[in-house]
C-alpha cells in the first residue's frame, strides 16, 4: 500500500519540478525574448516631458493620457493614494502588463516632489514612464520591467508646495521631517503621532499595504544617494548603521555607478552617503520606510541646483535614466526571492530572517511570494511560520546587480507525521481506502508534466536556432 505521506511527496516533487521548469521558461523569454523582439531598440528624444515643468492640471492630464492611451494603456493604470491640505488627488501610476492584478511579482515605488521647491522629479518620472511605453517590448530592460515587476510611480507628492514654489506643504511643514521617527517613538513599528499631515500619511497608508520590497525618493540640493539611518540613537554626528547596512551601500552604489556623474563626486566617496553622516534629520521618511514598511527607501539628490530650468531636464534624464532604471531592477531581481509554502502548496504568510541582521521581512499572506533585498554574498536564511517548524537554508548571492537567488522554502506542520501533513486519523483512514486510484491518478498526472516540461524545452530551443 501507498502512504499519504508518499502521495504528497510525489505531489510535491511534481509541483517542484513544474515550478522550475516554469521560472526557466521566464527566465529564456526574459534573456531572448519572445519572436520578433530584440534588444537592441531604444527609443529616446527630447520631448515635452523633458522640456517644461508641468503644472499640476497638466500633470494630472498626462498620467490619465498615458493610462487610457491604446499603446501605453495595456501596460499601466492610474489611482489616488489621497489629497494634499488644498485637496489636489495624489495620483500614482503604475507600469505593469498586468497593471491593478495581484500577482507573485515585486513591488517599487519611486516619489517625487515631496518638497514643493524640488520638481524635476516630477517630470523625470513621467519620462521613466514614457521611456518604458516607447521601448516595451523591444528592449530587454523594459521588458524586463514590465513583465516581472509591478512599478509605482507618484510624480508629486507636495503639488500645493509646488504651485508655492516653496519646501513645505501649505501648512508650512517640512514633509521630510512629518514621519514618525525611530528615535523619539522608541516603539517599532511606529505609530502615528497625530501630527502627520494629509500627503504624509496618505504615503504612510500606501506603502504599508503596498508589500514593497524597495523605493527611491527624489529629490535636489546635491548629487548623492543617501541611505539610513538618518540619526543616531544617541544623538550624535558621525555615521549610523542600520541593519541592512550592506544592502542599502549595496543599492545606493547602483544608483551611482549608472549614473554618468554622481560616482565621481569629489564630495562623497562613490557617490553616495550614510544620513546621519552627512547630517542628522528627524521624522525622514527614508528611515519610516524601512521600519514600518519593511521597504529599502533610497534618498536620491540628483541636481546641485535646487530647480534647475527647464531646458536642462533631458540631460538631467540622461544623468538619470540607466539609474532609474537599474535600481529597481538591483532590488528586486538581485538579492533572494522565492516563495513560502506548506507541503500542500499553500502559501504562507511567514517571517523571513537572515543571520547577523537584526531586521525581518514576511512573505505575502495571499500568495506566499517574498523579496529580500540583500547585496552579494553568503547568508544564511531562516524562515518560520505560526504553527510549522523552522527552515534554514545557506544562500549565495551572485555578483552581477542584476542576478539573484531563488529559493523556494517548503515549510512542514509542527507536530506532523514525516511528510509535514497534520495527523488526522479519519481522514488517513479515507485516504487508504483509495490509495490505489490515488497512485494511479499520480503516475498519470507525472507523465503528463514530464511531456509538457519536454515539448516546452523543445519549444525554446527551436527559438534559439
Amino acid at each position: 500500500m501507498v502512504s499519504l505521506g508518499i502521495c504528497l511527496r510525489i505531489v510535491a516533487v511534481l509541483l517542484a519540478v513544474w515550478s522550475v521548469d516554469s521560472r526557466l521558461q521566464q527566465r529564456h523569454l526574459s534573456e531572448h525574448g519572445t519572436e520578433g523582439d530584440s534588444d537592441s531598440g531604444d527609443v529616446d528624444s527630447e520631448g515635452p516631458v523633458t522640456s517644461q515643468y508641468f503644472s499640476n492640471g497638466e500633470l494630472e492630464g498626462f498620467i490619465k493620457d498615458f493610462a487610457s492611451g491604446e499603446k501605453c494603456g495595456k501596460i499601466s493604470r492610474w489611482f489616488k493614494i489621497g489629497q494634499s491640505v488644498n485637496g489636489t488627488d495624489l495620483l500614482v501610476l503604475e507600469i505593469s502588463n498586468n497593471p491593478g492584478k495581484e500577482e507573485a511579482k515585486p513591488n517599487f515605488h519611486y516619489v517625487g516632489n515631496m518638497h514643493g521647491d524640488e520638481p524635476t522629479g516630477r517630470q523625470l518620472l513621467l519620462k521613466l514612464a514614457e521611456w518604458l511605453c516607447d521601448n516595451y517590448p523591444r528592449n530587454a530592460k523594459a521588458k524586463r520591467i514590465v513583465e516581472g515587476m509591478h512599478l509605482y510611480l507618484l510624480p508629486t507628492m507636495n503639488p500645493d508646495g509646488f504651485d508655492m514654489q516653496k519646501r513645505y506643504n501649505t501648512h508650512r511643514v517640512d514633509l521630510n521631517r512629518n514621519f514618525p521617527d525611530r528615535v523619539i517613538s522608541k516603539h517599532m513599528p511606529m505609530e502615528p503621532t497625530g501630527q502627520e499631515e494629509p500627503e504624509t500619511l496618505a504615503i504612510m497608508k500606501w506603502v504599508e499595504s503596498g508589500f514593497f520590497a524597495a523605493s527611491g525618493n527624489l529629490h535636489e540640493g546635491a548629487v548623492v544617494a543617501n541611505y539610513p539611518w538618518d540619526a543616531r540613537d544617541d544623538g550624535k554626528a558621525g555615521y549610523a548603521t542600520s541593519p541592512d547596512d550592506a544592502a542599502f551601500i549595496f543599492l545606493s552604489k547602483v544608483y551611482s555607478y549608472h549614473h554618468r556623474e554622481m560616482h565621481k563626486s569629489e564630495e562623497f566617496k562613490d557617490g553616495i552617503t550614510n544620513g546621519n553622516d552627512w547630517y542628522p534629520l528627524y521624522g525622514g521618511m527614508q528611515d519610516w520606510e524601512y521600519i514600518n514598511g519593511h521597504c529599502l527607501d533610497i534618498t536620491l539628490e540628483l541636481s546641485e541646483n535646487k530647480s534647475p530650468p527647464a531646458h536642462t531636464l533631458y540631460e538631467l534624464w540622461l544623468d538619470n535614466k540607466n539609474s532609474l532604471l537599474d535600481m529597481p531592477i538591483a532590488a528586486v531581481f538581485g538579492g533572494l526571492s522565492g516563495f513560502v509554502k506548506d507541503v500542500s502548496g499553500y502559501p504562507l504568510n511567514a517571517t523571513i530572517s537572515v543571520e547577523n541582521i537584526a531586521f525581518t521581512t514576511t512573505s505575502r499572506p495571499t500568495l506566499g511570494d517574498y523579496y529580500r533585498v540583500l547585496a552579494p554574498g553568503v547568508y544564511t536564511v531562516s524562515v518560520h511560520a505560526e504553527g510549522y517548524l523552522r527552515s534554514t537554508a545557506e544562500i549565495t548571492v551572485p555578483e552581477p546587480f542584476d542576478e539573484g537567488v531563488v529559493h523556494d522554502f517548503v515549510l512542514r506542520m509542527e507536530g506532523g507525521d514525516s511528510s509535514g501533513a497534520s495527523i488526522d486519523p479519519a481522514r488517513i483512514g479515507a485516504n487508504m481506502n483509495s490509495t490505489s486510484l490515488n497512485y494511479t491518478l499520480l503516475m498519470l498526472l507525472a507523465v503528463v508534466l514530464i511531456w509538457v516540461v519536454f515539448a516546452r524545452r523543445r519549444r525554446a530551443r527551436g527559438r534559439d536556432v
